[in-house]
């Protein structure tokens, strides 16, 4: 399935989600002419963000909560964080 329908989003709710994040047709346009840079830089800005997770405490002991019910360890934990 498609992260739409897993999510259930459709035009409706997602025209909500907008409104809410006050996301106006202007910045939509926006946004879409930068995506060809997003594709090029999400690594590198993913890399980045875990980064920063990964060295605050709080949310390392969250992921290690996760690890510890998933079994996995926190090098598979961010590397399927950093791939989402």
């Amino acid at each position: 399935s498609t992260l739409c329908e897993l999510y259930r989003i459709n035009e409706r709710n997602l025209q909500n989600r907008r409104g809410f994040v006050q996301l106006g047709e202007s910045d939509v346009r926006v946004l879409a002419r930068l995506a060809p840079w997003a594709r090029r830089n999400a690594a590198r800005i993913s890399r980045e963000f875990y980064d920063f997770q990964f060295s605050f405490g709080p949310t390392v002991r969250f992921f290690e909560a996760q690890c510890a019910r998933k079994g996995m360890t926190m090098a598979q934990l961010r590397e399927h964080l950093e791939g989402a």
